[in-house]
């Protein structure tokens, strides 16, 4: 029988449509309640009424009566205006449900109403996709029954699925809650079931929902002062962790915890230096761990004495190499190579434009440690690089100090002149020979200057076309203390390391780790010694507008064995707050000491950020 009431309800639609067809009439059908478009009738029967507004005169298709005696519509046509026809169905005492279609047609509109009734009997649930986000929400389930039913949520889906409203015969609608998985922290999909039980048997509706995303924010670093106190720690994560303190840390301990934040309590530090330790957050989570760098400040009084942008004195550091020196107790820029400027060392203001002898360059340019000012040019492969010195206390009279043939290594240029010691007396110089990455040394003995010497840098793992982007420098005026190295190239290993080189057995080592990702334009070295204590200060530049760059370590190589971090200048106070300008990669870094040996000074120059700022350190 189901069977031949679909071929006649095919064939009844096909002559609807011819008959819509030959209908050339325009007309729309607006149906008042599109759910009314689909009654479904219990066994008992009944009647219900289908409402629509047409807009011409419309009329029922309705398929042969005579194998659907069951059920009748009133009336069949009618005129443009609101519609209400009447839907009569017989009560059904068979055990199949039946169905058939009719048509309202209205110009060249159609609209099809299927007309269903249970059988004797039945139990339906109409339900869209229960698919619900992690915040949840409600669901509901339309039942159309005339049987008794009642339901359960399965199993441990009862802690987040809850009813909302209570069962009811006929056609009702039974809803339910749906928790947040934000407030469970469930981080994985999860699906709950609610069983329907009736006398038709049971019928299983599933609930999904999605998983609650994971939060981990935690603060990447913390500094202290040097006096004992506490700092906080915020971790911002919806799912349990731990912090677990390095163990080989005596001076700090994990505190109490509040609305995220935990109290890091520490001691007072007698040092100079500055100290660090870690602090795990655990999660036992793959791909959710943190370890937080905490720094403490060291005993050295440290104030930034002055920080000024090239724009205040009207100047662009655009066009070549910031080169710094200290000279009759002023402090000298050098910009682009062939300007020289002398500023007050105290307050940072201008003095004035120092005029250059002809031919003289500033590509490079450093003071001794006796006061003594060294300049010398950038020489191309072939060319000469003739250095230059202005003793302390004299005129501003060059004389030349040195001269070498560039000729025995080829590269691209060569520059980036360093000194330790008194060039009057005993010192060492050193410059690096870019594509090549090679160094060279002269050193000098009451006032003499030696041969030159020269080694490959076996850091350096991929070429620099320039020898500003890399900086070789004596640690003192012996050289068998050694050289150090840092540049914009990594190693073997992927590091941009400071590394040592040490004559005695021709070999480099990384002796202090930068955690760099590689944006720094690392130019500058400068060395000196404060009671006792023997610093390097190397400065990570901004080659790009991204990191942390410009900054500053101020290192303690008393003990190359065991390098030291002493203090860290982030890279906020290094520009003075300035932002990103692209004038160009260049910077340079200089330590002076005071005539008496109590204060550092720490000058600091980029280009790209437009700064030049002091930094004293008064122990």
């Amino acid at each position: 029988m189901k069977r031949i009431s679909i071929i006649l309800l095919t064939a009844a639609a096909l002559l609807s449509a011819v008959s819509c067809k030959e209908n050339t009439q325009d007309g729309t059908i607006t149906p008042v309640d599109e759910s009314s478009l689909a009654p479904v009738f219990t066994s008992e029967g009944g009647t219900v009424v289908i409402e629509f507004d047409a807009t011409a005169d419309w009329n029922a298709t309705v398929p042969n009566t005579n194998h659907y005696s069951w059920s009748s519509i009133t009336p069949t046509s009618g005129e443009a205006g609101r519609v209400q026809i009447a839907v009569t169905a017989l009560p059904n005492t068979d055990y199949d449900g039946r169905e058939y279609q009719f048509t309202v047609n209205c110009g060249k509109h159609q609209q099809y109403v299927t007309v269903t009734q249970l059988q004797k009997d039945a139990i339906t649930y109409v339900s869209g996709p229960l698919d619900l986000p992690k915040e949840g929400g409600s669901v509901e389930i339309k039942i159309v029954s005339n049987v008794d039913y009642s339901y359960e949520i399965v199993g441990d889906a009862k802690n987040w699925i809850a009813p909302l409203s209570t069962r009811g015969l006929s056609e009702s609608s039974v809803s339910f809650s749906v928790a947040s998985n934000e407030i469970y922290n469930v981080f994985e999909s999860r699906s709950g079931v609610i069983r329907f039980t009736s006398a038709v048997g049971t019928q299983d509706i599933t609930v999904n929902q999605a998983p609650n995303e994971r939060i981990f924010e935690v603060t990447s670093e913390l500094l202290a002062e040097k006096e004992a106190g506490s700092v906080d720690l915020a971790v911002n994560a919806n799912f349990p962790y731990e912090l677990i303190l390095d163990e080989d840390c005596d001076w700090a301990e994990i505190g109490a915890e509040a609305d995220g934040v935990t109290k890091i309590s520490v001691q007072t530090n007698p040092d100079f230096s500055s100290r660090s330790t870690g602090i795990t957050v655990s999660t036992g989570v793959e791909d959710y761990e943190a370890y937080v760098i905490l720094k403490q400040k060291g005993t050295a009084d440290v104030q930034t004495l002055w920080s000024k942008s090239y724009g205040d004195y009207g100047l662009a550091s655009a066009g070549g190499p910031l080169r710094l020196a200290v000279f009759q107790d002023m402090l000298l820029v050098a910009i682009g190579g062939n300007q020289l400027y002398a500023l007050n060392r105290e307050t940072g203001e201008m003095i004035r434009k120092v005029e250059l002898p002809d031919g003289l360059s500033v590509d490079s340019m450093v003071s001794d440690d006796a006061g003594n000012l060294l300049l010398a040019g950038r020489p191309a492969f072939g060319g000469m690089f003739d250095v230059y010195c202005i003793e302390a206390g004299s005129d501003f009279t060059p004389k030349l100090l040195l001269s070498y043939h560039h000729a025995d290594i080829w590269s691209s240029t060569m520059g980036n002149l360093r000194v330790k010691g008194d060039v009057t007396g005993n010192a060492v110089l050193t410059a690096f020979v870019d594509v090549s990455q090679y160094w060279l040394r002269w050193e000098v003995k009451d006032g003499v200057v030696g041969a030159s010497l020269f080694g490959h840098v076996d850091p350096a793992s991929s070429y620099v076309w320039n020898p500003y982007g890399a900086c070789v420098a004596p640690v003192s005026s012996d050289f068998s203390d050694g050289l150090l190295f840092i540049g914009y190239i990594n190693d073997a290993a992927g590091n941009y390391d400071l590394n040592h080189y040490d004559p005695a057995s021709g070999s480099w080592k990384s002796v202090f780790h930068t955690d760099s990702a590689g944006n720094e334009n690392y130019n500058c070295i400068s060395v000196a010694t404060l009671n006792g204590m023997r610093f390097c200060a190397i400065e990570r530049g901004a080659h790009f507008s991204w990191g942390r760059s410009p900054e500053v370590y101020l290192l303690d190589i008393t003990d190359l064995d065991n390098v030291k971090e002493s203090y860290y200048v982030d890279w906020v106070t290094v520009s003075g707050g300035a932002g990103f300008i692209g004038s160009g990669a260049c910077s340079d870094v200089l330590l002076v000491l005071s005539s008496d040996g109590t204060v550092m000074d720490m000058f600091v120059t980029d280009g790209n950020y437009d700064c030049l700022t002091c930094i004293r350190f008064v122990s």
